[in-house]
């Protein structure tokens, strides 16, 4: 995906219950920070990336199956666009 400096977008995943999952951000070369914020069903923050850097990584361990907003900012970028991916690992 892509985006510019300062630009923000919203990500839908269901998730289910009983597995641990961390939600992992990469950026290109020119990324220079990219934060997540995890939002259950309800719209309640669950965990959030916001520590400078372009690899944030949330955690989360749903007790029901559910839909998640993952909330992804490119906080500071070198060009006027730059490239990310999103990689959801589950245990």
């Amino acid at each position: 995906m892509t985006s510019r400096f300062g630009q923000s977008e919203d990500l839908y995943i269901s998730l289910h219950s009983d597995t641990a999952y961390a939600l992992v951000g990469l950026c290109d070369n020119d990324c220079r920070d990219l934060d997540l914020v995890l939002y259950n069903a309800h719209g309640n923050e669950v965990d959030a990336d916001h520590k400078p850097g372009d690899t944030p990584i949330v955690i989360v361990a749903p007790s029901e199956s559910e839909r998640y907003r993952l909330h992804v900012i490119m906080v500071n970028c070198a060009t006027s666009h730059c490239f990310y991916g999103i990689g959801t690992y589950g245990k």
